[in-house]
């Protein structure tokens, strides 16, 4: 009898294992790509930051003060707004305080020069509060300003004493003699005396009456030695363009 030896078959767990093997290749193929993509993307994420980064960074070395400065100008205007309103808040106190006894009103100036000509000023008080034509201005020193020339209900033009071509009586306080000032605008006056006449820069001319006012200081004169006239300038104790409030009496 011959022996006829098997045909070997397949082992089947060897089947199993190479099912296996090409799964296992599926998923680390599978894996490699999703790592990829991830890595990639997270390279795109990356770059785009330092990207972002870099720009910014040579911004600000190359401009230093752009943030401060903008955080310095916001700041400064606040400020601005606040010392302001401090200021007005003072300067109101301020004048209050020195009211006299008299009847009087106080006034806010709207307009003012260079915004008006010839020294006038427009204040926001009017008949409604008892303010008539003629009523005499004065500031927070007592120092005469001007003199109400039109008013209606709400408001009233004032003409100041040193508007172009209006003369004002003016006495010499140390001499008792009144000469007459003629405006020049922007708060001076001229005057003119025969050349002997007694005055001198620093000589103070008042508005005089029941109750006297200071009105302008002499700042220069003017003589020719072939003139037998010199000439007086004068400079008001105000400054029209600075005018704020004034004092209206009623």
């Amino acid at each position: 009898m011959k022996y006829h030896p098997s045909r070997k078959s397949f082992p089947f767990n060897k089947k199993i294992v190479g099912i296996i093997l090409v799964l296992f290749v599926f998923l680390v193929a599978s894996f490699i790509s999703s790592v990829r993509d991830i890595l990639i993307t997270s390279y795109s994420y990356s770059a785009w930051f330092a990207r972002q980064f870099t720009v910014e960074l040579i911004h600000r070395v190359i401009n230093p003060w752009e943030s401060v400065n903008i955080e310095n100008a916001t700041t400064t205007v606040a400020q601005a707004e606040i010392n302001l309103l401090r200021k007005e808040n003072e300067d109101l106190k301020t004048m209050l305080g020195r009211q006299p006894s008299e009847k009087t009103i106080l006034a806010r100036v709207l307009v003012k020069p260079p915004q008006t000509p010839y020294d006038e000023v427009v204040i926001d008080v009017g008949q409604s509060l008892g303010v008539s034509e003629g009523a005499q201005l004065y500031d927070e020193t007592g120092a005469l300003v001007g003199t109400v020339t039109s008013t209606s209900n709400s408001f009233s033009k004032a003409k100041l004493f040193s508007s172009p071509g209006i003369i004002t009586e003016g006495e010499l306080l140390k001499e008792g003699i009144v000469l007459s000032l003629l405006g020049q605008g922007d708060g001076s006056f001229t005057a003119k005396v025969p050349r002997e006449f007694n005055v001198k820069e620093g000589d103070i001319f008042i508005l005089s009456g029941l109750k006297s006012r200071p009105l302008a200081e002499v700042i220069k004169i003017q003589s020719d030695a072939e003139d037998s006239f010199k000439i007086i300038f004068a400079k008001g104790f105000f400054e029209p363009r600075s005018l704020t409030w004034v004092f209206v009496e009623l």
